[in-house]
């Protein structure tokens, strides 16, 4: 049967990135950081390890979220042009040589480490050839200059530098290289004092655009510390003047931070960028989890290149607990030499770090799942810790001793235990955490069958999770058509084990089970005294397929004529009809695994959840087509109007169209062997022909209400006579 209904009531594609097309889910997350709002730290997280000490987003008025402004002629202004997120950025004129700038204070007096991170787009400014501006100047508290940002140009090349001052009156150069003006672009700068006299050890180190362009380690500057500094025009030599430059999101502080950019996300406008260094240990974290003995933890996550010496790791994620400082839920970032790998880690009861399997990822973006489980007493070692990269199951350790932990703080995001040779920035998003047992859906590139995202779920032991689709929270619907997309994806089922996979309680139910060697699905529906009417097994592949169902009650008590029908990729498989089910409503689609049994694992992959009430959708668009060995042909009970024919041409028990359409804009034909042909009760307009030509036992023609009809009648020998009466005189119309 084909024809598709002109719109469906709701639809899950999941190309959001996330669940959200669901109206309810269960188990939903605790903690969900999608990280897009900006702030110091970024939102939806409780606590940060590490925080810039200045923020300034220029959306503030004067003085411009600075410390103070100077100004003499109105070229430091705060306007929307200048913006790269938010709603203001800083605009500085260039007109003249007067100096315009804003001055922020660092935390405190005497510095001897500085890190910066700032949006600049150089816009249209016009400097002089073997001309500069100095965009950033730093300051001790004597007004000595310690660190210069600068634009300039040399043979007609537009240029950004970066200068740090040594002990002597000279600076040393850490970056000098071509930069588009006329475009945004990150930059931050760490920057690290020598610790002393003759030691020669201080060390800069310059990132554009998320990636390390610059590193210097060899600076003789112990005797030089650092106060302040001033954004804007601080000084320029060229004698023409002209256009302006923009900056916006300036960060200070004494080491590089975490925060929200653009630069770091999957999805949305905004991930979390972090950068990793051994000059500081940083995290941000949830803490409000107490005492769980459960807890799932899933991010996005991309190495973005970052420098490592063959050996070197740290941890990219981990929970704690409080009592006895142990690692439950944990990640390890490792370099060998060639490729980066990760590898899970956890602690026993007896402190023992103990570690999974390396699993190597690529210089891209991966999603990560992370599930664990405490051991549920003295002496079972039964509990768990399972690991999935992009929808794979990489990682099953079993048999954990680990009855006296519990989770206490999520480390959703962290670059601890960092090795000297680990440098630069590491991108996450969407991290999520939950704590109640069941491991919630998880929307991902992998478990796409269409579009760019889909559905997989987590299957494991006790894993409890559903998800509803509620259809109509007002009371409930007649008649239901619904349809997925599904890949089994190889999952790992015991022989004649099930689980449901669609289901509304007392109504309807759909399950999945393996005989051992292929896939099967069946569906039940119950009437009124809640008994069950089940169908035959059904075989599938272990490949993508579209699954579709439709489900109606009893027109009346008495009437008998509730139904559902399964189809597989528009297939009918089975229709079970005559059901008294007058007493029963749809209001809502359970749609996830539940009653499963234990022993399956694996991932299995959704996609395109939808559903349509006929009673309020009564239109197709399409035709509907039978050509199969089919039992019977069933459309759709409250169905007014089809674009398309309805044909048939297989052999066929019993073909059965239901009785409210008033509108077909197609012709019906029959060239089949059919038991009985019934026709639309409810038939006003015909635009196309009527034609039996198969080997008919009977035809019933009820046409009460066919007031227009276009074309024609013509029939077989094998035919009855039409029911015409009183209704004659409608047929020549």
């Amino acid at each position: 049967m084909t024809g598709e209904p002109a719109a469906w009531d709701q639809t899950a594609d999941y190309e959001e990135g996330d669940d959200s097309d669901y109206d309810s889910l269960f188990p939903g997350w605790d903690h969900n950081a999608d990280v897009e709002e900006l702030g110091n730290p970024p939102g939806d997280f409780e606590a940060s390890g590490g925080s810039w000490d200045e923020y300034n987003n220029c959306e503030a008025g004067t003085p411009f979220g600075f410390d103070s402004v100077t100004d003499a002629d109105g070229d430091f202004t705060r306007i929307t042009a200048a913006k790269h997120d938010g709603t203001y950025g800083m605009n500085v004129e260039f007109d003249d040589a007067n100096v315009a700038y804003g001055t922020l204070n660092y935390v405190g007096v005497n510095q001897t480490l500085f890190a910066h991170s700032f949006w600049v787009n150089g816009n249209d400014i016009a400097i002089d050839e073997g001309k500069v501006v100095d965009f950033m100047r730093g300051y001790d508290g004597a007004g000595e200059i310690m660190h210069i940002y600068r634009f300039s140009k040399v043979s007609g090349v537009n240029k950004f530098q970066v200068f740090i001052r040594k002990d002597d009156t000279n600076y040393v150069t850490v970056y000098d290289a071509a930069f588009t003006l006329n475009a945004w672009h990150h930059v931050m700068v760490r920057h690290v004092r020598s610790t002393s006299g003759g030691a020669n050890n201080g060390r800069c180190y310059v990132y554009i655009d998320g990636t390390k362009v610059a590193t210097v380690t060899n600076i003789d500057n112990d005797t030089r510390d650092w106060d302040y500094t001033r954004w804007g025009m601080t000084l320029t030599n060229s004698v023409s003047f002209g256009g302006s430059m923009y900056l916006d999101e300036i960060y200070q502080n004494d080491a590089l931070s975490q925060m929200a950019n653009t630069l770091a996300k999957h999805r949305g406008s905004y991930g979390l960028l972090l950068p990793i260094n051994s000059d500081n240990s940083m995290s941000v974290s949830w803490t409000t989890p107490s005492g769980e003995t459960f807890g799932v933890f899933e991010c996005w996550f991309d190495p973005n290149g970052i420098a490592m010496t063959s050996g070197d790791a740290f941890y990219m994620f981990y929970s704690t607990n409080t009592a006895l400082d142990r690692v439950q839920l944990g990640m390890e970032m490792n370099y060998n030499g060639s490729v980066y790998r990760l590898r899970p880690a956890y602690d026993t009861d007896a402190g023992t770090r103990t570690f999974g399997s390396y699993h190597t990822i690529t210089d891209a973006g991966h999603h990560i799942r992370q599930i664990w489980k405490a051991s549920s007493g003295v002496g079972a070692n039964d509990g768990y810790q399972y690991t999935y990269i992009d929808g794979v199951l990489v990682d099953s350790i079993t048999s954990i001793d680990s009855d006296l932990q519990t989770i206490d703080i999520m480390n959703a995001a962290s670059g601890v235990g960092i090795d000297s040779g680990t440098d630069g920035i590491v991108y996450f998003d969407d991290l999520k955490f939950t704590d109640g047992l069941g491991s919630p859906e998880w929307v991902i590139p992998a478990a796409a069958i269409s579009g760019s995202y889909g559905g997989a779920w987590t299957f494991y032991g006790d894993n409890l999770a559903t998800f509803s689709l509620l259809t109509d929270i007002s009371g409930g619907v007649d008649s239901v058509s619904w349809e997925f997309d599904m890949d089994i994806n190889s999952l790992t089922i015991g022989t004649n084990q099930t689980f449901d996979i669609v289901s509304l309680v007392n109504v309807f139910n759909v399950a999945i089970r393996y005989t051992g060697s292929a896939y099967q699905m069946q569906f039940t529906i119950r009437n009124d005294a809640q008994q069950q009417f089940i169908s035959a097994w059904y075989t599938f592949t272990d490949a993508p397929h579209t699954f579709r169902f439709v489900w109606g009650k009893s027109r009346a008590a008495g009437a008998n004529n509730g139904f559902m029908a399964m189809f597989f990729d528009g297939v009918l498989q089975e229709a079970i009809d005559g059901i008294d089910n007058d007493g029963d409503s749809c209001d809502q689609i359970v749609f996830g695994p539940a009653n499963q049994h234990s022993s399956i694992t694996g991932v299995l992959f959704v996609d395109d959840f939808r559903w349509v009430d006929f009673a309020l959708n009564r239109y197709l668009v399409g035709s509907i087509t039978n050509t199969g060995t089919v039992g019977k042909l069933i459309t759709l009970d409250a169905l007014q109007a089809l674009a398309g024919s309805i044909t048939n041409t297989g052999a066929v028990l019993f073909t059965w169209v239901f009785d409210r359409t008033n509108n077909l804009a197609g012709s019906i034909t029959n060239t089949g062997t059919v038991g009985k042909f019934i026709l639309l009760a409810a038939l006003q307009a015909l635009a196309g022909n009527l034609t039996p030509t198969g080997v008919v036992s009977r035809i019933k023609v009820i046409y009460d209400q066919l007031y227009a009809w276009t074309s024609h009648f013509r029939a077989s020998d094998s035919e009855d006579s039409l029911r015409a009466g009183s209704d004659e005189k409608r047929s020549r119309a």
